[in-house]
């Protein structure tokens, strides 16, 4: 049994339930949360060099400029859900007057099958009620709606680059923001202090990047100007969807191998044939 089911603790429900769009007016409030480690990796320079401050005193100016201009504008649309457990999925109810009814989606994750450190057989599932009722977030957010329509009036690519850059590190930041916003105040599990995650699908918690799908059907981010390619590029780039999780023993770990046992049960809970499993989830197997 994993460990988290045994201190297990149910989520509160939301304070402001079902799906909801919004528009951060003042993106200067996004600056003190922005990483520059990873404004510098994009970059590929180190940082406290010579070649970093003037990289970092050129970004300041460029963000300035982007900011007072009014460039670009960050929106995001924020959903919870009442969920019941099933194994390793989640059965999705758009309110609690539904639970009787069908289900509107399926929210699917992997388990891990090793040892890593202090992890052991992980799953985002573990970190919900298995027994009642449980709740989970999602969203879908970006710092960068209006970059495109910039950039095609520069043609300097300094430039260019540059913005994209902070636009990357202004979407991390506003996912960071908005974080803190759902703990206090949209769902208000956490009101006096800050726990929960954010995984996001692709990435080593929830690797499936098809879920990525489930998650757009329900949250509708056209509406803010976000789209979903054919092969599940989100536009803009530097966008980020995914799910809150709000048990207070969550925490990140990474699915790195799963088996065929795994793969097949997999399969079945998507409703994929085995080869469509091992496509869509060759990076694991």
């Amino acid at each position: 049994m994993p460990i988290q089911d045994k201190i297990w603790k149910k989520s509160p429900s939301p304070l402001y339930p079902g799906r909801h769009e919004l528009n951060l007016k003042d993106l200067s409030v996004l600056i003190p949360l922005i990483d520059w480690h990873y404004f510098y990796l994009a970059w590929h320079v180190q940082a406290s060099t010579e070649a970093a401050n003037q990289l970092r005193q050129d970004a300041e100016i460029e963000l300035e400029k982007l900011l007072s201009l009014k460039i670009l504008r960050a929106s995001s649309v924020v959903a919870f859900f009442p969920v019941l457990r099933n194994g390793d999925s989640l059965q999705v109810y758009s309110s609690l007057e539904t639970i009787s009814e069908k289900p509107i989606a399926h929210f699917h994750f992997l388990r891990m099958q090793e040892v890593i450190g202090k992890d052991a057989y992980c799953s985002i599932a573990d970190y919900f009620n298995p027994n009642e009722l449980d709740y989970i977030g999602t969203f879908a957010l970006s710092a960068s709606l209006g970059l495109e329509k910039a950039l095609a009036q520069t043609d300097d690519p300094y430039r260019s680059l540059l913005w994209k850059t902070l636009a990357a590190r202004l979407t991390e930041a506003y996912a960071e923001y908005m974080h803190k916003e759902v703990m206090q105040k949209w769902w208000g599990y956490a009101l006096d202090k800050s726990f929960g995650i954010r995984p996001v699908p692709g990435y080593p918690t929830t690797p499936d990047h098809s879920e990525l799908e489930t998650l757009w059907k329900l949250l509708a981010p056209e509406s803010i100007e976000m789209h979903l390619t054919e092969s599940r590029m989100m536009i803009p780039e530097a966008s980020i969807c995914g799910y809150y999780v709000a048990h207070p023993s969550s925490h990140y770990f990474n699915i790195r191998h799963i088996g065929n046992d795994q793969l097949a049960d997999y399969a079945l809970r998507k409703g994929w044939n085995l080869d469509q499993a091992k496509q869509e989830l060759k990076n694991l197997i």
